[in-house]
């Protein structure tokens, strides 16, 4: 299905907004100027902004000069309230014009700054609800859709609370224009079929008409797709704007095509491109004509096709970038591999892929943001909920008030009395009814505050399970690799290969974690491990593991340990992902000069440890130390294209160190450079007693129906012994081997049956049985281990820890001999 109709801007829809947008006389109203300005300087502002208004829509350029007329004239006038309004009025219109000229380093600071002076000067008014609605389109351009969606939405509560129906439809457009950039169809229909039930104008129903068209189309909902159109091409016409008439006859033309409908299809583009022969619709004459293409490709009338996109690509370059065009640019690769033009089709190709991926990366940003977005409705419903009680109480009061001095009076004016009660019948009638539309606003807030959070609890459980599933062979992958790395007599050009296969797979795995991290986080689900830790060892293990990458890149890695001698008690995998965050970043961000890790013991009424990872890199500014914390944010987008990253790595190092009872700090560096610093509980504990790992010389049997983790154990395990492989069919696969000397038995998802089964068959057996079991089946270890299990762990777990384990169980059933195990520690790394 073409991916045109969303990448393309609609001229419907551009114009349509537009129409919505530009200053109304209710805002000119508004912003009348103080009322100690003289009567003159109040006409000429009035008339300045009457024509910037009238000149908004055909020559925005002209619009922007008037509306700095405005401002400069407004700035004169005499302090006060409504000299801010005047001009923040006049700011807006200046902003506006400066955005229809694609100016939009201007148009940005002039909104921003016409909001602030009438959120100080009229916070609850028309114009600061247009103007929060201008600067979230603006927001939504510079790709920060969450940070637009939250003025978006204020603008909807107030105009809401205004009952200007008008206004809300546009802020639901502007809401489902920003799901439009993330591709999600069903919510792009929803707000614009909201928006089109509150439409006051042709050009609002226009509007929704065409993207509620454009949302079926995608959804694959073709009927219904040809009836919505058929209402936006109706408006169109009303509206007697060509370019409107023009650009939906080649949406109704390319649905044809897409129905097989050749005739029908005919005939709307050649209505379409009869109209582009008027100036106002020239514009759209190149994308008919690839239309037309497209449909004589359908019909195998190549030459036909090749002429069309000729008369198109005149006006527009082959290799141009707007995306407009990647319908065209598909086409015409399309027509020339079907002629056998091969080096034209890959110049077009090229075009559209690159097009094309433009468009899924601002989905998938799009998406990300949305994914930590939240309305705060409820909030905003009680406090709507509170001033209208306030204001009823208030009316009740002077009801009652009323009430009592009609009755006074009574006996001497009783036809006053007559005129008083039937004024307070229609007055509570006013007070009910606007109650009644308060209500009614409450529940499409809560109706659509519920849909949000089921769709946000949709998007972080598909996000958590398939973040799992990656992992799961992602894990199988690095695993081998690294096995195939640790082989001597490897060829040099291929251990290259294999090496950077494994960098690759490395950086994926972080990513994917960090993910499946934030996932569990934002469900509240992160699980602790907690065991002895030797700090004074693992330490100097990861800084061995970074130093190579420092030393790459010429950063000197320094390691500084006092004190720490006795073990901590923590989970261990948090605190080297803590760590490793921590120096991953560090050496990031550092060019040139050193890094340093310094653990030390801090004495006091709490004990504690506390690693600071200090390096000289390009700092942080003291303004942004609680930024850099945020999910998915770093300092700037220039941060983000040059280092890469998903913003994930100090939001969850500081979420975990608060989980394992401590926090992290960061402080920027006398000479430059920042020092991030972890500090945990560090209470007194006995020693860890460490042991030499022995060899072991026994038949492993290897057990799992995932063919990726059976080949990963059974080459992880081969310096165990003779390792045999199996496919667990059922019980009766373990029963004929009674000469192995351990099981070990991979479970995945659903496979807890399985391990029953087996458990129950060898019952009375002497041989151990080891189960590998994922987090989920983590509940179940008492019932195994009751059952007869010798051992189960909990995946991921390292390799060299599964040697440790499997050890100890051999140890105690004198089965194994002492010796050197140091070859097996190069199979550091987490099992699926």
């Amino acid at each position: 299905m073409p991916r045109r109709r969303w990448i393309r801007p609609s001229v419907v829809t551009a114009l349509s907004v537009l129409l919505q947008t530009a200053p109304s006389a209710d805002c000119a109203t508004a912003s009348r100027p103080a009322v100690n300005a003289s009567t003159q300087e109040q006409l000429a502002f009035n008339r300045q902004i009457a024509a910037a208004k009238a000149a908004m829509l055909g020559d925005p350029a002209r619009a922007r000069q008037v509306g700095h007329a405005a401002h400069l004239a407004a700035l004169a006038w005499p302090p006060g309230t409504r000299r801010d309004i005047a001009v923040a009025t006049a700011q807006w219109i200046e902003g506006e014009g400066a955005y229809r000229t694609n100016d939009i380093a201007a148009a940005g600071p002039l909104t921003s700054e016409a909001l602030s002076v009438a959120e100080r000067a009229a916070p609850q008014s028309r114009l600061t609800a247009d103007l929060l609605l201008s600067r979230g389109r603006l927001r939504r351009e510079a790709g920060q859709p969450q940070a637009a969606l939250g003025d978006l939405q204020r603008a909807y509560n107030m105009f809401a609370l205004g009952h200007d129906e008008h206004g809300e439809a546009r802020a639901l457009q502007s809401i489902g224009s920003i799901y439009q950039d993330a591709q999600d169809y069903e919510r792009v229909l929803y707000y614009y079929s909201q928006a089109e039930e509150l439409a006051t104008t042709k050009s609002l129903s226009l509007s929704a008409y065409n993207n509620i068209a454009n949302a079926y189309f995608h959804l694959g909902r073709r009927r219904e797709a040809g009836e919505a159109y058929a209402k936006a091409l109706q408006l169109a016409r009303k509206l007697q704007s060509p370019l409107l008439v023009a650009s939906i006859l080649d949406n109704v033309g390319d649905l044809d095509i897409e129905n097989h409908d050749y005739a029908a299809a005919e005939t709307a583009i050649a209505a379409g491109l009869k109209l582009t022969i008027k100036p106002a619709a020239a514009g759209w004459r190149p994308i008919l004509l690839g239309t037309r293409a497209k449909l004589e490709l359908a019909q195998d009338r190549l030459g036909e096709a090749q002429r069309d996109l000729a008369a198109a690509f005149a006006q527009v370059s082959a290799q141009g970038s707007d995306q407009s065009f990647s319908a065209l640019q598909l086409t015409a690769y399309r027509v020339f591999k079907r002629v056998g033009d091969s080096a034209r089709a890959l110049d077009h190709l090229e075009a559209y892929r690159r097009m094309d991926d433009e468009g899924r990366t601002l989905a998938a940003s799009t998406n990300a943001a949305l994914m930590t977005a939240r309305f705060d409705f409820a909030n905003q419903n009680a406090r709507i909920a509170t001033l209208k009680a306030g204001q009823l109480s208030r009316d009740v009061a002077l009801t009652r008030l009323r009430a009592r001095q009609s009755a006074v009076m009574f006996s001497s004016v009783l036809a006053l009395l007559a005129v008083v009660l039937v004024f307070l019948f229609v007055y509570l009638r006013s007070i009910q009814l606007g109650r009644n539309r308060v209500l009614a606003a409450n529940d499409r807030l809560a109706k659509s505050n519920l849909e949000l959070e089921d769709a946000l609890q949709v998007k972080s459980q598909f996000l958590a399970t398939t973040s799992h599933e990656i992992r799961t062979p992602l894990n199988g992958i690095l695993g081998m690799t690294q096995v195939i790395l640790a082989q001597q007599a490897i060829d040099p050009v291929v251990r290259d290969r294999i090496a950077l296969v494994d960098a690759a797979g490395r950086a994926m795995r972080t990513l994917v974690d960090d993910i499946l991290d934030f996932a569990k986080m934002d469900a509240g689900a992160v699980r602790l491990d907690t065991a002895l830790v030797a700090v004074h060892s693992l330490l100097p293990e990861l800084v061995m593991l970074w130093r190579v990458e420092a030393q790459n890149k010429g950063i000197d890695l320094q390691l500084s340990l006092a004190g720490v001698d006795a073990p901590l008690r923590t989970d261990p995998a948090r605190l080297r992902q803590i760590v490793s965050n921590l120096l991953s970043n560090a050496i990031k961000f550092t060019s040139r000069g050193e890094v340093s890790v310094d653990a030390r013991v801090e004495e006091g009424e709490r004990r504690a440890i506390v690693i600071a990872v200090c390096d000289s890199g390009i700092g942080i500014p003291a303004s942004a130390f609680e930024t850099v914390f945020e999910p998915f944010r770093q300092l700037d987008t220039s941060t983000t294209r040059q280092f890469g990253g998903t913003g994930l790595g100090l939001a969850i190092s500081r979420h975990l160190a608060r989980v394992l009872g401590g926090d992290i700090t960061v402080a920027a560096q006398p000479s430059g450079g920042a020092c991030f610093t972890l500090c945990l509980p560090y209470p007194r504990v006995a020693a860890v007693e460490e042991h030499a790992l022995p060899a072991a010389a026994v038949k492993v049997l290897v057990a799992s129906s995932n063919p990726i983790r059976r080949s990963f154990l059974r080459t992880a395990l081969a310096d165990l012994g003779q390792t045999a492989v199996c496919d667990p069919g059922g019980v009766e696969a373990f029963a004929a081997l009674d000469d192995i000397g351990i099981i070990v038995f991979d479970l995945g998802d659903g496979e807890a049956g399985m391990a029953d089964d087996v458990l129950a068959a060898h019952r009375g057996k002497q041989t151990p049985i080891v189960l590998l079991v994922p987090v989920e089946l983590a509940e179940r270890r008492a019932g195994w281990e009751a059952a007869g299990a010798a051992l189960v762990a909990v995946k991921p777990l390292r390799a060299d820890a599964l040697l440790i384990l499997l050890h100890g169980l051999m140890r105690e059933a004198s089965a194994i001999s002492t010796g050197s195990m140091a070859d097996t520690m190069v199979f550091a790394v987490a099992l699926p």
